[in-house]
């Protein structure tokens, strides 16, 4: 079994798709969509875990995160949402991480980021001292020091083992 108490997911076509041409906050875009098996895996998962969301999203703020995840369906399986608008800065600079594992208690073993860009929810975890799962949905080459997942459900599995 794993350690894990939180599982924090990144939003952006890991939870709901970023859908081509739509822009401004996602809770008014007239389509919004869940990513398959997210809904399911979110209510599983939920009962056992801490499952909050992490996101780059710059033109969403976060009562505007959770009306589109409320407009998802989502919202009542996610306990947290990190934006960089109450983080203070991206996935990419240093501390974003380090601000949501001490949100979240302060220990990093506890805590798994899962994502779809390998750079923000993978590597730059890792370098955080945050475990990390790469949704790589789209079947891209794996590299070697990361563990990555072809489809949402994939991830109960690995937290089984």
């Amino acid at each position: 079994m794993n350690n894990y108490s939180n599982i924090v997911f990144d939003w952006g076509d890991t939870l709901m798709e970023d859908i081509p041409g739509c822009t401004g906050p996602m809770y008014l875009w007239p389509e919004i969509r869940v990513v398959e098996g997210a809904r399911d895996l979110l209510e599983s998962l939920s009962k056992n875990y801490t499952c909050s969301l992490a996101t780059n999203a710059a033109d969403s703020s976060e009562r505007e995160i959770w009306q589109a995840l409320e407009r998802g369906g989502l919202a009542e399986f996610i306990d947290n949402v990190f934006c960089q608008g109450n983080v203070g800065c991206k996935k990419v600079d240093d501390g974003y991480y380090e601000t949501v594992v001490l949100r979240l208690g302060g220990d990093k073993r506890q805590i798994l980021i899962v994502g779809d860009s390998l750079e923000n929810d993978g590597i730059r975890a890792l370098q955080a001292g945050v475990d990390a799962v790469w949704f790589n949905h789209k079947n891209t080459d794996e590299p070697d020091e990361m563990r990555a997942i072809n489809r949402l459900y994939d991830l109960t599995m690995l937290l089984a083992h």
